[in-house]
């Protein structure tokens, strides 16, 4: 009998002990969550704090230095500080030019064949001998003005045969009203070979891989040969 009363009381010592077990296991866990919680409260709240620092504005007051840093200048062995200029109550700041000269100054660079500036001064003077004139076609009288309107539009399909760039095509036009603009009464027939060689000028100056010459006769339907072509560009290149 002893032993079965002394057995009935270690169950009820340990069913106190288990309960108890169990109600402090939910609110260690809770705690747990807690913490966890109050640990990214904290975070947000740190990040907050973080953008508001970063969003303020530095104001110029008493005592408080320019926040910029001094600027070094190559030309001078110290650096100068920033100057602060205020206009209308914005702070204004006034940089020094760390830029260095540019080593290059003239328009084009050291030729090996030719004095740079000769040759800039030809260019110059070319420019303004082909000038592009808006009377152009009063100088043909045997032309007629939709005729370069005509001319320009069968260009324009042959560069969409060939795929050639938009800037080809604007190019060899340029190259036409130039050319034109030096010359006199120039003839309906030979309107379309004036076009096809500023094409084909235009073409081996902007285009990677440039039609050949027997491509560009192919689509005028043999009014213009190989050899015309050739020829009409050595005249619209002088």
């Amino acid at each position: 009998m002893r032993g079965k009363w002394e057995e009935d009381a270690e169950q009820k010592s340990v069913a106190p002990e288990a309960a108890q077990e169990n109600t402090v296991r939910p609110r260690k866990r809770k705690a747990d969550v807690a913490i966890y919680l109050q640990d990214v409260d904290e975070e947000v709240a740190e990040m907050t704090r973080k953008k508001q620092r970063d969003c303020e504005v530095w104001s110029p007051g008493a005592g408080c230095r320019s926040p910029h840093r001094w600027i070094p200048t190559p030309d001078q062995e110290e650096d100068q500080p920033v100057t602060l200029i205020n206009a209308g109550g914005f702070p204004l700041y006034n940089f020094s030019n760390v830029f260095a000269t540019p080593v290059h100054c003239a328009p084009l660079p050291a030729l090996c064949w030719a004095s740079k500036d000769v040759v800039w001064s030809n260019m110059l003077a070319k420019d303004k001998t082909y000038t592009r004139d808006v009377h152009v076609m009063d100088k043909h009288p045997h032309l007629q003005p939709k005729m370069r309107a005509i001319l320009l539009d069968w260009l324009m399909e042959v560069c969409e045969v060939y795929k050639l760039h938009r800037e080809t095509y604007h190019l060899a036009q340029d190259y036409f009203d130039r050319f034109m603009a030096t010359q006199r009464n120039v003839f309906k027939s030979t309107l379309q070979l004036i076009g096809i060689t500023c094409l084909f000028i235009a073409a081996k100056v902007e285009e990677m891989y440039p039609p050949k010459v027997h491509q560009f006769a192919y689509v005028t339907d043999e009014a213009c040969t190989e050899d015309e072509i050739l020829s009409m560009e050595i005249i619209i290149m002088k």
